[in-house]
């Protein structure tokens, strides 16, 4: 039987009210009374710990003192809401942004890829509005502590900000945070080095108008071209341009 009209299940109600749980989830001194089928739906790391073959699935506790407390309230906060965001306007950027990166670390852990979206959206316009402060260090050394190397998705956007605004930073003294982070985190420093010779490829390749003379008819003509390109011929008779 269908439900009635208009009548829609509003789980984030239900995210640690005690009502109809059968499953804790336990991060410190913090314990969450959640729901097998909300989490075991969504998340492979719950589906497989709350089987029968696991302490967890048994004694019905998963433990996760290892990671971040206020990573794992995004985690569960996402699963019934699919949101993360809980900060109010008056909370300071820097913890924001601290909170961003471990939310996102916490999703690739868990292999949630929907939060791990989430918190890089969040991230990114965070830096952008605010990254001039002296806590845009700090968020870097996170970013590279807590991600791998071939995952770009937050790397990305510190890296991507501090080559855009190079010119800053690099008329900043040697203890002032990014000069002395980017001395600290070798991977960092590379990354920055290979987006700006990218960059400054793809602008030394950019097209440009150039006057080509012909030998035959000796005609001028403007041609669209690239630094390393060549004109095979005239526009107008085909003679080998000169």
């Amino acid at each position: 039987m269908a439900p009635p009209q208009g009548v829609t299940l509003q789980l984030a109600d239900y995210l640690n009210n005690g009502e109809y749980s059968d499953l804790q989830v336990r991060c410190g001194s913090i314990t969450y009374k959640v729901h097998r089928l909300v989490l075991c739906s969504q998340i492979e790391f719950f589906r497989k710990a709350c089987s029968a073959y696991w302490r967890e699935g048994q004694e019905c506790v998963v433990n996760l003192n290892h990671d971040n407390a206020y990573a794992v309230d995004a985690l569960l906060r996402y699963a019934y809401s699919g949101k993360c965001d809980i900060f109010a306007e008056s909370v300071a950027s820097s913890r924001k942004a601290l909170h961003y990166v471990q939310t996102y670390a916490i999703g690739a852990k868990y292999e949630v890829t929907g939060l791990q979206n989430l918190a890089k959206d969040y991230l990114r316009p965070l830096i952008e509005a605010h990254g001039g402060e002296e806590w845009l260090a700090d968020v870097i050394r996170l970013v590279y502590e807590t991600t791998i190397s071939t995952d770009r998705g937050l790397r990305d956007i510190v890296v991507d900000f501090v080559v855009e605004n190079h010119n800053i930073f690099a008329e900043q003294s040697d203890d002032d945070p990014i000069p002395t982070v980017m001395e600290e985190l070798g991977a960092f420093s590379r990354d920055c080095f290979v987006r700006m010779s990218r960059g400054k490829k793809v602008a030394n390749h950019a097209l440009k108008t150039v006057e080509w003379k012909c030998g035959g008819c000796r005609m001028d003509w403007p041609v669209q071209t690239r630094e390393y390109s060549t004109c095979n011929g005239c526009g107008f008779c085909g003679y080998p341009t000169v």
